[in-house]
């Protein structure tokens, strides 16, 4: 049996569905639990005031965004089996809540820019990340709701971009969801780029400072200009890899899980145009498509609690080691013929 073989339903099509599923249901229970443990510490008076940062509550408008979507998709999934009219319905708050926490994630990331590097304080942003991300997902998914885009797909025999044209079907696809998705992946490669050169060249110019210091001082290379604080002895990635392995995580998981999702949409798009019959290659691609989506809340899950479980006594860690960084720059700004550096900021801005 070739990939352009049409394709005849088998004995695993019904696992799979079930499969399927089961991934939707294990994903929102696992991030309901994670909700569920952020409201009781947001509850508790002791753990109250480690979760007042920025991209802790953009994370849980993301992880509300993704039980969302869980429940719409496994409820949905007998509902999307054929040209019913809660078909159009359920594709767009699927694709709605899917974007949504897409774009919250790259805020997240964003957000770590501008208040590391930028000195840009995170609270005054915050409604502007929320408010940008939601106005972003309703139109890309309003609109072709509105148009009539969203239905039964004969070619493909499931729920997406109806129009018998293909190429119709293609500009939609691109213009509404591909391009936009993929770019927040893009952009939280650049971004996770952007900081580590940024972490490195604050790192070169501490050194270069402590140099100076002691060259002026007489002492030795070991003090600071900060007087509490040891050079460290480790390469920059080493002293900060906890905190580039925070970073790290966001863009991996929209590599894995938006790179694939919307290539493989647009790979299916293109068989579709070519031949108006599910393929055994049209199908093995639906298969892996709607595989990804279902593991994708999963591996948020993974993603979230790896922040916050860690964060309430890693952040404290972390904001101490940027109020380092700061204050060396900040000294060394201090210095005849110097110029205060714009990423120097204080430790309340970063959260």
């Amino acid at each position: 049996m070739t990939a352009s073989t049409p394709h005849r339903p088998g004995p695993l099509d019904a696992p799979f569905a079930q499969t399927v599923r089961a991934l939707l249901i294990i994903g929102a229970c696992l991030n309901f639990l994670l909700l569920c443990g952020y409201c009781y510490l947001r509850w508790h008076p002791i753990s109250r005031p480690h979760l007042n940062r920025v991209s802790l509550r953009l994370l849980v408008y993301s992880q509300v965004a993704n039980v969302i979507f869980c429940i719409i998709l496994a409820v949905g999934v007998n509902l999307r089996a054929g040209p019913t009219p809660w078909c159009s319905v359920i594709d767009t708050l699927v694709y709605l809540t899917s974007m949504f926490s897409a774009l919250i994630f790259f805020c997240m990331a964003l957000n770590l820019q501008l208040v590391l590097v930028h000195g840009v304080n995170g609270r005054m942003m915050e409604k502007y990340y929320v408010f940008g991300s939601s106005i972003l997902a309703l139109v890309c998914n309003i609109t072709p709701l509105a148009a009539g885009q969203f239905g039964w797909n004969d070619v493909g025999h499931s729920c997406w971009f109806s129009d018998p044209d293909p190429a119709v079907r293609m500009r939609w696809l691109i213009g509404t969801q591909s391009f936009w998705v993929l770019s927040t992946a893009f952009g939280e490669v650049l971004v996770f780029l952007v900081i580590i050169g940024y972490i490195i060249s604050q790192k070169v110019a501490i050194r270069r400072a402590l140099r100076d210091h002691a060259e002026k001082s007489g002492n030795s290379t070991h003090s600071t200009p900060t007087g509490d604080w040891t050079m460290p002895s480790e390469t920059p990635i080493g002293q900060y890899r906890n905190i580039i392995l925070r970073i790290s995580l966001y863009p991996l998981v929209s590599c894995l899980t938006n790179f694939s999702t919307r290539l493989l949409d647009l790979w299916q798009a293109k068989l579709q145009a070519g031949d108006p019959v599910i393929t055994e290659a049209l199908w093995r691609m639906n298969v892996a498509d709607a595989a990804i989506y279902a593991l994708r809340p999963v591996l948020y899950f993974c993603l979230a609690a790896s922040d916050p479980v860690r964060g309430f006594h890693f952040d404290s860690a972390e904001l101490t080691l940027v109020h380092r960084l700061s204050s060396a720059a900040y000294k060394r700004s201090e210095e005849p013929g110097s110029r205060r550096r714009r990423g120097s900021i204080g430790v309340g801005a970063l959260i």
